[in-house]
This record gives structure tokens, C-alpha cells and sequence, in this order.
């Protein structure tokens, strides 16, 4: 499906979710359910939201909390532990598992952001 308010699609670009962008565009017309795109996008953020909460125990939720314990461990990316044999970082520490660490966090912190706009506009 191909969301045509222009204020849903701008919000799209802001959470820059490829989830996101892929449950809207799996959806048919029959899941509209004559909701609006306002609407449609606020029940996808929610859900990717709960996704990445406690609750429900998805890879969301634990790919979450993992990159939030590595950048915890590595002082924001800043500190590398390294092997003292061989001098390169330990396993799961490397520059780009800290990279890709950040963009999981980052990643969840637009779509909390999209979410709250969401909220202020209803």
C-alpha cells in the first residue's frame, strides 16, 4: 500500500524504519478498514514499539537491549576491549558490532520520536 498524506509520509522519512516502511507497504487495501494514514502509520509505530518493549519478548527486544549494554560496556563506543594475544578487539566488540550497536538504538529512538508527534496530533 502506498501512503498518500503527505504529513504520514514525512513522518516514514523521520523514523527511517525499514521495518516500518515494509509492514506499510505488505498491506492491501482490505487492511485499510477505511482508517486514515495518520492512522494506519500510529498502529504500526505502536506495534513496532511493543515490539521492542519487555513485554513481548521479540529479537526486538533483545537486539535492543544487548546494543544498549554494549555501548554501556564500551563508554559510548569510546573504550575497545582488546585481546592481549593477538591485540584486536574481543569477539563482539569490534568497531563495526559498536556501529551497529548505535543504529539499533538510534533506530528506536526515531520511532519513539515519530511516536510522540504521533500522540501530539490526536
Amino acid at each position: 500500500m502506498i501512503l498518500t498524506d503527505k504529513t504520514a509520509t514525512d513522518l516514514i522519512k523521520k523514523a527511517d524504519s525499514a521495518e516500518l516502511e515494509y509492514r506499510i507497504h505488505i498491506m492491501t487495501d482490505e487492511d485499510r478498514e477505511d482508517r486514515t494514514d495518520i492512522e494506519i502509520l500510529t498502529d504500526e509505530i505502536d506495534w513496532l514499539l511493543y515490539l521492542y518493549s519487555e513485554d513481548s519478548d521479540s529479537s526486538y527486544w533483545f537486539d535492543l537491549k544487548e546494543a544498549k549494554s554494549l555501548i554501556r560496556k564500551t563508554d559510548d563506543g569510546k573504550r575497545i576491549p582488546i585481546s592481549i594475544e593477538t591485540f584486536r578487539p574481543l569477539k563482539g566488540y569490534a568497531p563495526h558490532d559498536i556501529e551497529n550497536a548505535r543504529q539499533i538504538i538510534a533506530e528506536y529512538k526515531r520511532i519513539k520520536t515519530v511516536a510522540n508527534k504521533l500522540a501530539k496530533m490526536a
